[in-house]
């Protein structure tokens, strides 16, 4: 159990430093926003393999990470003048 819910909490971490925001780790950066909701599901199927008794929130997780995407990946609005 100790396992899982370090796993999970460590691929969660890996996720919010794969956003090109984070400049800690050079090695790999999501390739765009359908990259990043891939990863995205990839945790969310992870933490769901922890017994619900011990698992963190799934829908505050998913919804942390969605925020995250939508943030850096929003679309951006031109006023034409």
């Amino acid at each position: 159990m100790t396992e899982l819910l370090q796993l999970g909490g460590l691929a969660n971490l890996g996720f919010q430093h794969m956003m090109p925001n984070m400049r800690i780790i050079e090695t790999k950066r999501f390739l765009g926003k359908d990259d990043a909701l891939e990863a995205s599901r990839s945790v969310s199927r992870l933490e769901a393999s922890i017994p619900e008794k011990y698992r963190p929130d799934l829908l505050v997780q998913v919804q942390s990470r969605d925020r995250l995407i939508e943030a850096w990946w929003k679309p951006v609005t031109r006023l034409l003048a």
